[in-house]
Parts: structure tokens; sequence; C-alpha cells
């Protein structure tokens, strides 16, 4: 018998968002809504979110392998007040499938559990499924995999009996924890992907990441990698090995990348500086080493130290510094250094690659030329690679006889 009153609310137009991360990387957003009528109110009953991807390296999402997220809202009655928002689910998973712009297909499935704080849904865990299929054979199996799950905690969140969760020992407060806002960000389970290289031979990566919070976000502070591999030969990497020289034990090292956060001052298409902050400025790691058995006891050690380059906002590996040392069976191993033919002690030395990426950028801004030649938006698209480079390698094997065999390594890319 009331008149005037609401009596539905449908969304004519979806919402578009598109955001650009100030490095001309373009991620753009379609938001359907629903609504249900609670109480003679509007309240949003499910968002149905779609993501498109386009990078300036080339990279993009594939529309037609990717899904739209679901997320449904349930509203009731809490602490005397009614119609107010008590859950929210994730009703439909997030497919997002990226082609790295030569037909190599990444794709992320993103699950997410929501938490009620302050009358808002926050994001608590996240779960991400990966799957990979390249051009050239190489896929991700599903058999040994592990999918990732970050888990966030917020101040004021609390527990089924009403009460404050503390944050390593700390509540909040009006001033730098106020309720709502993330306080932090753990990768509870690591997430592991096993790669078959199209030929039978796997490589399994655990990665485990560490966060930090910077201005309200949880950014990435560190990535540790631990890989295993088992190929078709028989040969297989092993945790640790006893050096036959002097009876100590070498062990694999996992590989750590350290990233920071900044502010930066970066130049707009109209050639003003605009300033950044929380954005990537560097981006460290620190040398991993492998073992490997060939399936008849000889061990090779394969050390790796790698640096990075800032381009675009993203971390891209500058130069890769490779060793190897081995040890076989029959008594011959690696020396550091060796007696040439002219009797001049000389020393063994690693191998260094270094990359270079179509849009790097000198200190004082201006791009560095490949070739002398510079970007552009088609072939040499900015963050891609442009050219690689390599140092030589040189190593040395001594037998059980004392017979040297020096061998020099050149790579062209």
């Amino acid at each position: 018998g009331k008149k005037g009153i609401l009596t539905g609310a449908r969304n004519t137009r979806d919402g578009v968002t598109a955001v650009n991360d100030g490095f001309g990387n373009i991620s753009r957003s379609v938001t359907h809504q629903t609504y249900d009528l609670i109480n003679g109110q509007a309240k949003v009953k499910t968002v149905t979110t779609s993501t498109e991807i386009n990078n300036i390296d080339g990279s993009f999402s594939v529309k037609d392998q990717s899904v739209s997220s679901e997320v449904t809202y349930d509203y009731g009655d809490k602490d005397g007040k009614k119609g107010i928002l008590v859950g929210a689910e994730n009703t439909r998973d997030g497919v997002t499938a990226v082609d790295d712009g030569f037909g190599n297909i990444s794709k992320s499935v993103t699950h997410q559990i929501y938490v009620i704080v302050n009358g808002q849904a926050k994001v608590k865990t996240v779960g991400t499924h990966s799957e990979i299929d390249n051009i050239d054979g190489s896929h991700s199996l599903a058999e040994g995999s592990v999918d990732s799950v970050v888990t966030y905690s917020y101040w004021g969140e609390k527990d089924v009996s009403g009460k404050e969760v503390a944050v390593d020992g700390k509540k909040s407060n009006t001033s730098d924890r106020k309720v709502g806002t993330l306080a932090k960000a753990v990768n509870t389970v690591p997430g592991v992907t096993v790669m078959d290289d199209g030929f039978g031979n796997r490589t399994t990566s655990t990665a485990t990441q560490t966060y930090t919070i910077v201005n309200g976000q949880a950014k990435v502070e560190t990535v540790t990698t631990h890989t295993d591999i088992v190929n078709m030969d028989g040969s297989r990497s092993i945790a640790s090995f006893i050096d036959p020289r002097d009876g100590t034990e070498r062990n694999a090292q996992d590989s750590v990348v350290t990233y920071t956060y900044g502010d930066r001052e970066i130049k707009g298409a109209d050639g003003k500086l605009k300033t950044y902050k929380g954005v990537l400025v560097n981006a460290a790691s620190t040398a991993g080493a492998s073992l490997m058995d060939d399936g008849f006891g000889n061990v090779s050690i394969s050390t790796s130290r790698q640096t990075y380059a800032i381009i675009n906002g993203q971390a891209k590996v500058k130069t890769v510094t490779s060793g190897s040392e081995v040890f076989n069976v029959d008594g011959s191993h690696s020396v550091s250094s060796y007696t040439d033919s002219n009797g001049i002690e000389r020393q063994t030395q690693d191998s260094t690659i270094t990359y270079s990426y179509w849009g790097e950028q000198n200190a004082d801004g201006s791009e560095i030329a490949i070739d002398g030649k510079l970007s552009n938006t088609k072939d040499k698209r900015k963050g891609s690679l442009g050219k690689a480079t390599a140092t030589q390698g040189v190593t040395a094997i001594v037998d059980f006889s004392g017979n040297m065999t020096v061998s020099r390594s050149d790579q062209t890319y």
C-alpha cells in the first residue's frame, strides 16, 4: 500500500575502469552488478568483473580464454542492525590468460575468500592456480603442482566471538593502524609449478614470497625459488654432495630476489615530470647453486648470479653470470686455475650473459639505443628483449693422472 517506494534497480550500463601503471601498461576492468531490494534500499547482490591487459612490451590478455570473476554478497541482521552486509563469496573464479606477444600463454585462475571488516568485504585469502603453454612444446603439469595462497590481515578484524584480532601483538588505532586498512600479507602456501619441456624432462619450481605493505597495498618484498629437476636420461638434481677433494659437504642453494619500493619521477607524454609513489625502484638477487647427478654418480655444480634493471615498472634480468664445477667418479674434477702452454698461470672464468631491452634508459632518462635503433610500437616494443651478448667462459678439468683439459665457451644469441 506504499507509494513512491523503490521497486527495483538494474545495472543498465557496465562500468569500465582503465588504469595506466605510469609506464604505459594498461589494465581495463569491466564491472557488471546486480541488485536486491532490502528494507527499501538497493543492495549490490553480485559483481561480475572481467579484466583485459595490454602491456607495452607486447603482452596482452587473451579474451576467449579468460573468464569473468563473480562475487555474491549476503545481507542480514546483526548487532541490532538490519540489512547489513554479513558475507561475501567468490561464486565464480576469475581466469586471466596472457599471451607474451610471441604465442606463449600463461593462465591464472584466482579464487578469493572474504571477511567482513567494519561493514566492508575485504579479501582474506587469494588462491592462485597457474598454467603455462609455450610454443616450443614446454608446458605445465597438474600433477605435483600446488596453488599459491596469500592470506591478508586487517586492522580491526574480529574473530567469531566479536573480539578484535591482534596483528603481530598490535591492535588498531586512529592514526597508523586505522580499522579496515591492510596490516599484513603472508604467503601461507607457496606455489609449486611443474614444467615438462615437451620431451618428458621435468622441472619443479617452488616459489615462496614475503610481502611488505606500501601505501596500503601488499607488495612482494622477496621471492625465494627452489628448483628440482628430473630428466629422461636419468640425470636429476640433488640436495647435497661430498667434495672428494677435502670431504666437505656442498649444498644446493635457493636464489632469493629482493624488491625495493619508493618514489620515482617519470616523464609523461606531455614531457612533464610526475612523481609516482610506492613504485618498484630496485631488485637484487643472491646467488643460486644447483647440483646435478647424471645418473652415474658424476656431479656438476652450477652457480648463477643475476642483476636486474627496472624497465616500465618491471624487474627485468640484466645479467646472468654462470659458473660450473664437475666432479666425476673416475677422479677427474674441475680446478680454478691452470698453467697455459707458455707457462703462465691462468684463472678459469665464469660466463656472463647481458640482456638489453627496448626502452631501457640511462640515468638521465634518455633511451639507450640497441645497434643504433630505438623502441617503437610495432616490433621493438618497450620492455621486450632487444639483444643478448655473452662473455667467454673458461673451465679446466684435471684427471686422476694430472692431465689438464681447458674448455672455452663462446655463445651468440
